[in-house]
């Protein structure tokens, strides 16, 4: 319940990306539920409207406390709708009249409201960072970096060990460039038997077959094996090395023995193994004849 309240946390958009889609994914839902007739729904078309004729320079501008105080406004006016009392004369509250006639004017800086919590007033960390990065294109304040003052951690990408380059060299150029599993399949191990001491933040095929399937775009550390490393791969490899055409031979039999089954299965019920015809057809041709 506690982790659920958390992230329901409520917030105003840093961006002025996020504060327009939060306007317009309300309008929508407006719009769906109590169609364009709605009063709710002709009021926050018209925000979204006036808003839209802001450049983007414009839209940028518009502070913390007065993308709060707007958001803060349209909430009072929804509450007010939902209770049926938007009719009449008096259908709009006055701050939320008074908000829109400022926002068509593009005059949103005098936008305040005294209700509002403060703790929606003041920004976090994080969010008052990434509003002075968009505020002001690039940099931060307080000599933080644009990811929200936390440091990127770095990737190592160290290269491929000569010995097991080396040692991949020949056989792999034999057997045909077969994949690490089936490697380890031939061989009677497993990856995971190969180095079981190996870091979780090291990339595992790359320490091995010096190859990584996502490259650059890898999480994982791409460092050269250890001595011991290297003597458990060379070890645990040993038949690869020595004989990597009968891991070849191993495959062609498979695929020979798959043609076989395949074959047999294209022939339907009446085949037999044995025999080449079940009893079950030799009895149907007899009764045919």
């Amino acid at each position: 319940y506690k982790a659920a309240r958390i992230k329901l946390k409520a917030r105003t958009p840093p961006s002025s990306e996020g504060f327009m889609l939060m306007l317009k994914r309300y309008t929508n839902l407006q719009f769906a539920l109590f169609s364009s007739q709605s009063p709710m729904y002709v009021q926050m078309y018209g925000i979204v409207r006036a808003l839209r004729d802001y450049s983007p320079n414009a839209r940028t501008k518009l502070t913390h406390e007065v993308k709060t105080c707007i958001l803060w406004i349209i909430l009072l006016q929804a509450r007010r709708f939902s209770q049926g009392k938007m009719k009449g004369q008096n259908a709009c509250l006055g701050e939320f009249t008074n908000m829109v006639n400022l926002i068509k004017a593009k005059n949103c800086e005098t936008i305040t409201h005294v209700e509002v919590p403060t703790e929606l007033l003041a920004p976090t960390a994080n969010k008052r960072t990434t509003m002075d990065s968009t505020n002001k294109g690039t940099g931060t304040e307080g000599g933080g970096d644009e990811t929200g003052g936390k440091k990127k951690k770095t990737r190592l990408n160290h290269p491929y060990s000569t010995e097991l380059a080396e040692f991949f060299k020949k056989p792999l150029m034999e057997a045909g460039e077969p994949y690490l599993n089936a490697i380890c399949s031939y061989c009677g191990v497993t990856q995971e038997q190969l180095l079981p001491n190996l870091a979780k933040t090291d990339c595992r095929q790359y320490l091995i077959t010096g190859k990584c399937m996502y490259s650059k775009n890898c999480k994982f550390h791409h460092r050269t094996a250890k001595k011991d490393e290297i003597e458990s791969i060379m070890s645990k490899l040993k038949r690869f090395k020595e004989d990597p055409l009968g891991m070849k031979k191993g495959v062609d039999q498979n695929n020979s023995n798959l043609e076989k089954v395949l074959n047999r299965k294209s022939l339907g019920p009446a085949y037999n193994k044995y025999s080449g015809y079940s009893r079950w057809s030799f009895m149907t041709k007899q009764k045919n004849n």
